[in-house]
Order: C-alpha cells, then structure tokens, then sequence
C-alpha cells in the first residue's frame, strides 16, 4: 500500500496517466523565454476569474494603500477571452487605479477554447500566473489572489525585501500541509507567494508548474500548481502573515466554479465561502446586491435559497465555520468602513438563520 494522498498503485498509475495526457494538450498555450534584462523592483501578479472581474475593486483599493515604492507593474490576468464587459471593466480599473501600471491579460482563441474543453479549475489558476510570469519584466513577481484583501500597508514591501535581502528562490505565508504533504516535505503554499521569475523562466517550462503526480519523500501525491519547482531548490523560506495584516477566505473563486457547474441544488461545504460574493460586490459598488440576498436569505427554506441566481442547499452550513466568516468581514469593515456598518450586520444576520442546531444533522 502507498502512503500519501494515493493509497492504491492502480489509483496513482491512472491518474497519472490522465494528468500527463491532460498535460499534453495544454502544454502549447502558454511559453517564456529567459529574463534577459530585468528591471528593478517587482510585478504583482493577479489571476483573476472572468465572471468576477468587479471584486478586483474593493481588491485594488486596499492595494493602492500599500507602499509601493518598487512595484514595477501589476499584470492582471483574466481567465476568459477579451470581451465588451472585460474591456470596460479592464479600462474602468486603469482609469481608477493608475498607481498601480496595470497590465491586463486576457486569453487568446486557442486558449480560451482549451479551457471550455477542460472546465478544471486548475488550469484556469495555472495558466493565469503563468502568463502573469511570462509577462514581467523584473525578476521578482509577487502572488496576489483577487480575493485576499491586504490590510497591513506594509506587507507587500515586506514580502519583496525579505525574497531579496534572503536570496531565496520562493518566500511563501507557509508550508504546505494537505493532500498527503507534511511541513517536513517543505513546500509552500502560494498564496502571496514571492518568487524569482528569472530562476522559473530560465530553469522550467510553464508546463512544469502544473499540477504533478509523483512521488515525493516516497509518498504518492498530487502537487498543486508551482509546488513541482520548489523540489528543485533549497533556497525557500516562510514569512508568516497573520488576520491583521489579510484576510483569505481561501477557495472562494473555486468554490464558485463548482456552483456555476452544478447550477441550481448546488451543495456547498460546510466551509461555505461563497457568502464573500455578495459582500465583496457589494463593496465593489454594486448596488442593491447585498440587499437582495439579505432578503433572500430571511425568507428562503434552508434547502433552497436564491443565491448568485442559483437556489442552493444551505443544510451543511456550521456555527463555527460561520463564526469565522463574521470575523473575516468584520476586519474588513474595520480597515474599510471603521466599523461593521448596518446593511453588512443585516446580511450576516440573515446568513447565521441558517445554521444547522448543534444537536442536529439535518
């Protein structure tokens, strides 16, 4: 028997034989060349989902008070072709956020077509930073998730002093721990990542960045997209951040692929994130949207309420989970607003209505 996230050879043998026939047919869409003159400072990265593009507002705003003394560019890459919508929203952010040099990416007839064909989240997150990197112009690029929202000023400065002043090749929040990998097979988790894009351009191909199954420290496992390089260095570290310099409700964007898929009796998790939707369009300026759903969800049966026009099945929703929701909203009205203002109190009210009864498993 296997140890990691695959138990049977059979198993770990197929799958891989599937990603590397999926690997195959991505493999063209996206290449780079070597960094040849790389301008100072550092490019901050953003794969961004196409039907979303607004919670790059609220997203963008908190950036803009970050010091950003050596930020060369910000790439903005979209997950969808280049369409009316996207170009006004494209052309609405560099009107509003000039500071930021923004560069916007969209994807080309043979990738978008790809992508459909594919509908894996996956590729969509693989294929944005890749371009991102294939984009820079410095040897530093920065990850930022369209839904993390930054509010230490301070923190993206931090993050590109310390790659630099440590010579690593990867600076991430911190170890990966999931899927089979422990802290001790030292990989790192993405999110905000710091990395050296002229290590990356020059010693793999974009392909090389998606997601492997392999064998690592003899556990049979699925590395997530960009783990497969830092196999390949020692010269990586942690930088730790905490609820008072970001908020992350992790998987919001993957978790409203899943909806659109499954469309109206979606199931969400018990970890429901897709309640940050509404609020984070809200604060985009979308009038009305929050609103809605704080009606909605006063008056709809657990089992089927309206929600990002869908009807999905709230049973699973816990206390503790959606604990965590109100404390990640309330920094963020704090840092916004100075406080929980009243329409995002309604709207979280009308959310912990639905709580599954501690003694019940309905």
């Amino acid at each position: 028997m296997l140890r990691g996230k695959y138990h049977s050879r059979l198993q770990f043998n197929y799958v891989r034989a599937y990603r590397g026939l999926l690997r195959l047919l991505i493999r063209p869409l996206v290449r780079w060349k070597p960094i040849a003159d790389p301008k100072p400072g550092y490019t901050l990265a953003i794969a961004c989902h196409d039907r979303l593009p607004e919670i790059l507002v609220p997203n963008l705003e908190l950036v803009c008070k970050q010091d950003l003394d050596n930020l060369h560019s910000t790439v903005v890459s979209f997950d969808g072709p280049r369409t009316p919508q996207l170009a006004d929203t494209a052309a609405h952010l560099e009107r509003r956020f000039p500071q930021l040099r923004l560069r916007i990416l969209y994807l080309g007839p043979l990738q978008a077509f790809v992508v459909r064909l594919i509908r894996w989240g996956w590729v969509n997150c693989w294929l944005s930073y890749c371009k991102c990197i294939a984009a820079a112009d410095t040897r530093i690029v920065i990850l930022h998730d369209m839904d993390a929202m930054l509010l230490d000023r301070k923190l993206i400065e931090r993050r590109f002093q310390a790659i630099v002043g440590r010579g690593d090749h990867f600076v991430g929040v911190r170890w990966y721990a999931y899927s089979g990998l422990t802290e001790d097979d030292r990989l790192l988790y993405i999110v905000e990542m710091a990395l050296d894009a002229a290590f990356m351009r020059q010693k793999f191909r974009p392909i090389d960045l998606f997601n492997h199954v392999c064998m690592v420290n003899g556990k049979a496992l699925d590395l997530d997209t960009m783990l497969y390089p830092q196999l390949l260095t020692e010269r990586k570290s942690v930088m730790p951040l905490t609820e008072r310099e970001w908020i992350h409700p992790s998987q919001v964007i993957s978790q409203y692929t899943y909806l659109v898929r499954d469309g109206n009796g979606h199931v969400p998790p018990a970890e429901n994130n897709l309640f940050f939707i509404p609020y984070f369009l809200h604060l985009a300026g979308n009038d009305g949207i929050l609103a809605r759903h704080t009606t909605a969800l006063m008056q709809a049966d657990r089992a089927r309420v309206p929600f990002l026009g869908y009807e999905v099945d709230l049973r699973r929703l816990t206390d503790v989970h959606q604990r965590w929701v109100r404390k990640q909203m309330e920094h963020i009205e704090k840092a916004i607003a100075g406080g929980t203002r009243t329409e995002v109190e309604d709207y979280l009210r009308a959310i912990e209505r639905h709580l599954r009864p501690a003694s019940s498993g309905a």
